[in-house]
């Protein structure tokens, strides 16, 4: 956090440094470690199982990497800990009952990719190119989705659980299964405090390599419900 990067003479994207700021600028493999740790504080079983590592959460210039990964449980929404929302229960929370690109609204900026415009439905809701300034802001300043979440769009973009480029089969549309996949490409979800309108619909999926670190690239905790709440 408050890492700002250069490009020539500009100041480029970069991560807030307040208290209340989200947590960016970490690779997948540091998240999934936080959530190790966050089980072990609260003796809950570990979620991930992290292999050949090296270097360590929030190390510079490179935090934690690992060479390999696998999940403690036949799959992962049989693990009690914490851990990373999977695709589909972080578009289930984001979309809070909703259908539209944004829980705020329709999209209305048809532009190429790439081109940042203001959009009304995410004014008062996220934080992204037209109002961010490049930089993350401490979290809730603007308005929660219908369940109370703040900052699921615009701001950090989240880590998710799946892999890249998964898509479910036809016949599980209703809780489609998680897919953690072999490769290191890991989803982030609900788009960065930089990215165009059609980067923070709640539909869009953002692939980049598990142990990489970027700025505006946080991560939010989930909890499968506990067998005994059920």
């Amino acid at each position: 956090p408050g890492i700002v990067l250069e490009s020539g003479n500009s100041v480029g994207v970069g991560d807030c440094s307040e208290p209340t700021c989200p947590v960016g600028n970490v690779t997948w493999f540091e998240a999934a470690s936080y959530a190790n740790l966050l089980s072990d504080k609260e003796g809950l079983p570990r979620c991930y199982g992290l292999k050949d590592c090296v270097n360590s959460i929030g190390a510079k210039p490179v935090g934690l990497v690992c060479q390999d990964f696998e999940i403690s449980s036949k799959t992962i929404y049989d693990c009690e800990g914490y851990r990373l929302p999977t695709d589909p229960e972080w578009e289930y929370a984001a979309r809070a009952g909703t259908r539209t690109a944004f829980y705020s609204g329709d999209i209305a900026s048809r532009v190429e990719s790439g081109t940042c415009t203001e959009e009304p439905a995410l004014n008062g809701i996220a934080w992204y190119c037209f109002n961010a300034g490049k930089l993350t802001k401490p979290v809730e300043q603007l308005a929660p989705n219908p369940w109370g979440l703040f900052d699921v769009l615009g701001n950090a973009a989240e880590w998710a659980h799946d892999q890249s480029g998964w898509a479910p089969s036809a016949d599980a549309m209703t809780d489609p299964d998680q897919s953690f996949g072999p490769g290191q490409s890991r989803d982030r979800r609900g788009g960065p405090q930089y990215g165009w309108p059609s980067l923070c619909r709640v539909a869009s999926r953002l692939g980049l390599s598990a142990g990489v670190a970027s700025p505006g690239t946080g991560f939010r905790l989930v909890r499968t419900l506990p067998s005994s709440a059920k």
